[in-house]
């Protein structure tokens, strides 16, 4: 794996093949990086005043906001992929 000079954050995209393989499309200066997540209360009348959560499932989110160095291919501008 290269080295990209002055990137904190490596945005690559999959060909969706199995194995994939990944290209670098930006490269990010500025990054910030945000995982989530949230149980599923079930707490009822019948809980006894206690709070109960839902075992293995809940809501999970990430949030990347960051700023970008430019195409690797030296075009600039955005770069809009399927993550």
């Amino acid at each position: 794996m290269g080295v990209e000079k002055g990137s904190a954050f490596l945005l690559k995209v999959g060909d969706g093949n199995i194995p994939a393989t990944y290209a670098t499309v930006a490269g990010m200066r500025t990054t910030q990086l945000s995982v989530n997540g949230e149980a599923v209360n079930i707490t009822s009348k019948d809980s006894g005043g206690w709070r109960e959560l839902l075992s293995g499932a809940g809501v999970r989110s990430v949030s990347v906001s960051a700023v970008c160095g430019g195409r690797r291919d030296g075009a600039g501008g955005a770069v809009a992929a399927p993550l």
